[in-house]
């Protein structure tokens, strides 16, 4: 049986994932210094562009690390 599950959460760390299991990464990451979304840990606010770059890195590679090989990430910037 197929299961469906949907996470709204911060992506640089996800542990509750093991490693090629996710079939589809949807990720939308904060705009640098752009936009405030009013969250008190929010990525690319009251950041340098070389801190933002590195949590954008560590978002993506646990998107990479969690994605089953083949299949598909979408990044929405």
């Amino acid at each position: 049986m197929t299961e469906h599950r949907v996470f709204f959460a911060d992506s640089q760390q996800m542990p509750e994932l093991t490693d090629e299991s996710v079939h589809l990464v949807v990720t939308s990451p904060p705009y640098w210094s752009i936009k405030d979304y009013e969250h008190p840990n929010q990525m690319g606010r009251e950041q340098s562009y070389e801190d933002y770059l590195a949590a954008l890195e560590n978002v993506l590679g646990e998107c990479h690390r969690v994605l089953h090989s083949g299949c598909r990430a979408a990044v929405n910037i």
